[in-house]
């Protein structure tokens, strides 16, 4: 394209393609006596000068469009990494703070001033999740609550111990800690509870009735472990639990008579008379019965 001027500038435009925007080549020639020279211009063709802003406009759509879908691909890359930088130095930050333990009074005694217009106020715990606690702060001056956690969030879930680092015992000691500790003292209050309810019925003189079930770690026969309940009906106690390994019996469908049948022993050893039992249609049971309480 080309504008020649009668009396002014002289310019030289020539349209060619880029990949971002439009690229132009200008020359301008100035004549030297351009200040006593009179601005008119020619009217350039007007049948050219549309071709030419419609060549330029679909140039700039296509540039714009290509090169707004590149950018935002770049952008959104950018914020993904950025967003993952931050979350990652969040994470170091809640590993390398240092945590405490402290007594919920002495935690409640920093929230006796109101938060907005230090009067006099109230906090109280208005929920906990595992190690986290919330407070709720309430004014009797101005009326306004404060809510305040223990401790920061990873999304949503409050961080805590392993994310908070907080040392817990090792597996083996924990079940150091049980095998030495925890179950003998359940077995030392379980015989406890059971020698004193021996003693009740012994001093009753007179046949008890019991009612007992067995259930399995798992249904079907394939069956590992089973537990015989014995309860005393009348005084609505539990007097035994037999637990029976299948490999101690035939199989595990004659764990549920072994359990029975060990109970009944452990009652006659302690001087208790069953007169009455009550169970389930388990046959191997019912022939149980039949052959050993007779009377």
């Amino acid at each position: 394209m080309h504008f020649q001027c009668s009396n002014g500038s002289q310019v030289n435009i020539h349209v060619q393609r880029r990949s971002k925007g439009i690229q132009c080549s200008l020359d301008i020639h100035t004549d030297s006596d351009m200040e006593n020279k009179i601005d008119t211009f020619d009217e350039p063709d007007t049948d050219t000068n549309d071709d030419i802003e419609d060549e330029c406009s679909m140039i700039r759509e296509s540039d714009d469009s290509s090169y707004k879908s590149e950018s935002d691909s770049m952008d959104s890359s950018f914020n993904s990494d950025t967003s993952e930088k931050s979350s990652e130095q969040a994470s170091t930050s809640l590993m390398s703070e240092r945590k405490f333990i402290v007594f919920e009074q002495q935690l409640l005694s920093l929230f006796l001033t109101c938060h907005y217009c230090h009067g006099p106020a109230k906090g109280r715990v208005t929920n906990t999740i595992g190690t986290l606690i919330i407070i709720t702060q309430e004014c009797h001056l101005c009326s306004k609550s404060y809510t305040w956690s223990s401790q920061p969030y990873i999304g949503d879930m409050p961080a805590v111990m392993h994310h908070m680092c907080i040392p817990v015992i090792h597996l083996s000691t924990f079940m150091t800690h049980q095998r030495v500790l925890l179950t003998p003292t359940i077995n030392k209050v379980w015989k406890t509870h059971q020698d004193r309810v021996f003693g009740e019925l012994q001093s009753l003189h007179q046949p008890i009735a019991i009612a007992g079930d067995g259930r399995c770690d798992s249904p079907g026969h394939s069956a590992m472990f089973g537990v015989y309940s014995v309860l005393e009906v009348n005084l609505g106690k539990v007097l035994d639990i037999e637990l029976v390994q299948s490999n101690e019996v035939n199989s595990s469908y004659h764990m549920e008579k072994e359990g029975l049948a060990r109970a009944i022993s452990k009652l006659q050893s302690h001087g208790v008379e069953v007169g009455t039992i009550i169970t389930d249609q388990h046959v191997q049971i019912h022939k149980w019965v039949r052959e050993n309480m007779t009377h």
